[in-house]
């Protein structure tokens, strides 16, 4: 019964953070991971260390998600499930980005692309290589992120994905098109994002898709 209530918490700590209310999600999350130390659970204790760090990295707050995030990916190496590992080095990998890590993050993200391919996770890949290109882009290494970020599309495609994250690839790749000389195909591909956006109802993919259209006006 214990065990069954730390499993309860983990899921009522992804509903908070879903919502983004994060005091409540880690609080959650933390009672969680104590409930599945106790039950000697090392899977939903590394899920629980993975989701306390993406929590402390939604907060701004990267010591503490560098801090659990490092233990969570020490646990799932040893388990050794490869999907896992990959989640957790992609969380990583964004924690490097946030703190302007740049060759840190990208060993990092590679080292998830990696896994998430040996797992078959066509969407785990996708996200991360969309990473990828952005590190790419930071460093106008354009054609290396227009790759990365095409790698990306065509995963998402791959498993019919239309939500934001299709969107948002979308639109940086756009963005990353224009800057090398193919307005034509980028122009295509926001209008693309956009109808996702509207497919969504969501009013912020909607935004960034016009402030890309407005970039692109200007190219």
């Amino acid at each position: 019964a214990k065990k069954e209530s730390g499993d309860t918490l983990l899921d009522i700590g992804v509903v908070y953070e879903n919502k983004g209310d994060y005091d409540k999600a880690l609080e959650n999350y933390k009672d969680a991971l104590q409930v599945e130390r106790d039950a000697a659970d090392q899977n939903y204790e590394a899920l629980c260390l993975n989701n306390i760090g993406t929590v402390y990295l939604a907060k701004g707050d990267t010591e503490n998600a560098l801090s659990y995030l490092q233990q969570a990916l020490q646990l799932r190496e040893k388990l050794a499930v490869s999907g896992d590992i990959a989640q957790t080095l992609s969380h990583l990998g964004d924690v490097y980005t946030s703190t302007n890590q740049y060759d840190k993050a990208l060993s990092t993200y590679m080292r998830s692309l990696e896994l998430w391919r040996k797992s078959g996770d066509a969407h785990g890949a996708a996200s991360v290589s969309h990473s990828i290109g952005l590190i790419f882009q930071q460093q106008a290494r354009f054609d290396a992120a227009v790759s990365s970020m095409q790698d990306a599309e065509k995963g998402y495609r791959s498993v019919g994905d239309r939500s934001r994250d299709m969107a948002e690839t979308l639109i940086d790749l756009a963005r990353t098109l224009s800057q090398t000389g193919s307005p034509i195909e980028a122009t295509k591909l926001l209008l693309e994002a956009n109808g996702i956006a509207e497919g969504l109802k969501n009013e912020s993919v909607r935004a960034l898709v016009l402030n890309a259209q407005g970039d692109l006006a200007f190219c």
